[in-house]
């Protein structure tokens, strides 16, 4: 599994499973001298754990992070940052009767089918628990970021869907959901042509995130029924003589750089494959089954609940990226 590395300058790999010992991060780039506390850290982990609310995961884990290197002083030296969050909430045992069959919407059988071997024990690998490296590598990318004054914002499109995460878990089901972000105060100049436009990272960073379908910018798939003389944005000048558009379809890119208008894009994510009602399937033996979910097990109607912390972090790893790549576009 040779893919655990997200970043050109501003690097993270991640490592860990949802029911082994604990999971970390490496962030590799991170520029010396940045004032970096655990406490900035875990304020960003507190708003995705899970147990906090009874439409989320009943899982009980504090995510309590801890800085291993890359520190002095309380300010980053340029080395290594690494992160580890212990595990602690980690009964297996619940997940026994069902580690013989594919579980419906997971991905225990492509798992399976790739690797020969799957670590069934809340999904390992593939579990959403890994995203807490993620959120965590992202506060210390939304540091840098705020430095500029450039802060994403996550949110849930519906304004109803608490409504509806309840009515689904009264039914044993689950519901996906519509994370809308936005960052108003981006610089123009972000992004590299051609294989590293900001909106193609930005797209691979939400795709990356366990259960998001879809990802769109600006107008997105709406575009398609436009024509060019509604999506065209145009050219004016603000009162200060700032170059801005007066509409933004393009969601504040333009040829894969940013505009200096405001970001706006929405990820789609698909329900939880973990819910209460039977569903036919096979075992790893290709034998017809039904898959049931265990009754003690934890895991979240709505999976967009919790990803908005998810989400923002994927956001700033980009931009903090991106921003460190455009200091090399030019002397």
């Amino acid at each position: 599994m040779a893919s655990n590395t997200f970043g050109n300058v501003f690097k993270i790999m991640t490592w860990g499973e949802s029911h082994g010992r604990a999971l970390g991060v490496v962030i590799d780039g991170c520029p010396a001298g940045l004032e970096l506390k655990e406490e900035d850290i875990q304020q960003e982990l507190d708003q995705r754990k899970p147990g906090d609310s009874p439409l989320t995961s009943a899982r009980k884990e504090p995510d309590r992070v801890q800085i291993f290197s890359g520190l002095f002083e309380g300010k980053t030296t340029g080395a290594p940052i690494s992160l580890i969050i212990f595990n602690e909430d980690v009964d297996s045992s619940h997940y026994d009767s069902v580690q013989h069959l594919y579980k419906p919407g997971h991905a225990l059988f492509t798992y399976h089918q790739k690797y020969g071997i799957f670590d069934h024990r809340g999904g390992g690998r593939s579990s959403g628990r890994e995203t807490v490296c993620r959120v965590a590598a992202g506060a210390i990318a939304k540091k840098i970021l705020s430095l500029q004054g450039i802060i994403p914002t996550a949110r849930l499109r519906d304004n109803k869907l608490m409504d509806k995460i309840e009515e689904a878990k009264q039914e044993g089901d689950s519901i996906g959901a519509v994370v809308e972000v936005e960052v108003p105060c981006l610089p123009s100049g972000l992004g590299d042509p051609v294989y590293e436009k900001l909106e193609a990272n930005l797209a691979l960073a939400m795709l990356s995130i366990p259960a998001v379908k879809g990802f769109e910018i600006g107008s997105g798939f709406q575009s398609a029924a436009m024509k060019g003389s509604l999506h065209n944005d145009e050219f004016a000048l603000d009162a200060h003589g700032n170059v801005i558009t007066k509409t933004n379809h393009a969601g504040g890119t333009l040829g894969g750089i940013s505009t200096g208008m405001p970001l706006l894009f929405r990820v789609a994510f698909k329900p939880t494959s973990s819910i209460k009602k039977p569903q036919k399937t096979l075992s790893l033996d290709h034998k017809p089954s039904t898959f049931h979910l265990p009754e003690v097990s934890r895991h979240d109607p709505c999976i967009a609940v919790r990803a908005l912390p998810v989400v923002e972090a994927m956001t700033a790893l980009v931009l903090t990226d991106a921003l460190l790549m455009a200091r090399l576009s030019r002397l």
